[in-house]
């Protein structure tokens, strides 16, 4: 008897999670530079007017991609120099989805090459 309640408590709260997963929407950027490349501290931010949901990161020295997640919506990509952050690029994630961007450094700015 106990052993049956013991199981129906386990799968009601396996039940519980699965169905929180799944109202979870997000979607993936991969952001990688070539090679050799020194990019300067980068920034992934909302697309909108007064945003404060900045998040900071570096690309990885040797090319393998940074991955974030975000919520889907328009994001910019931007590039710290002189201590302000510069607009690299505008791309919007969508659910479910991984959007890939690559980056080339030319002079002091960044640019990015590719969106996938």
């Amino acid at each position: 008897m106990r052993l049956s309640i013991f199981r129906a408590c386990i799968g009601l709260f396996v039940a519980l999670g699965l169905a929180n997963c799944s109202k979870s929407s997000i979607g993936e950027v991969a952001v990688q530079a070539g090679r050799g490349y020194i990019v300067p501290p980068l920034a992934i931010d909302v697309d909108k007017w007064f945003s404060s949901d900045t998040q900071e990161f570096t690309v990885s020295k040797d090319g393998t991609p940074t991955v974030l997640y975000r919520e889907p919506g328009d994001f910019l990509l931007q590039y710290k120099r002189n201590g302000e952050f510069i607009t690299a690029c505008k791309f919007k994630i969508k659910e479910y989805t991984v959007i890939t961007v690559t980056l080339r450094v030319v002079g002091r700015d960044v640019k990015c090459t590719s969106i996938i």
